[in-house]
């Protein structure tokens, strides 16, 4: 499976985030849900990712599946 470092699922998720929440205040926009966002993005051809549509389960799936365990310290995203 692809790895990705900490610091940058961080980055990912919190520029998503601000998206997420500027598109929420107009109908109109679609945003990818933040695991096939990443699954695209990073290539990390991972069928949970794509098929999941909380933000808060793919960013845990990804964070246990996809960061190297040296890269999971405690910091919070």
């Amino acid at each position: 499976m692809t790895k990705i470092s900490g610091s940058l699922l961080r980055t990912e998720f919190n520029q998503w985030l601000k998206l997420k929440k500027t598109t929420n205040k107009t109908i109109s926009d679609k945003l990818l849900p933040f695991g096939k966002h990443m699954n695209k993005n990073y290539n990390l051809k991972d069928e949970v990712l794509e098929n999941e549509l909380d933000y808060n389960t793919a960013l845990f799936h990804i964070m246990v599946n996809h960061v190297p365990k040296e890269n999971k310290e405690s910091k919070n995203i």
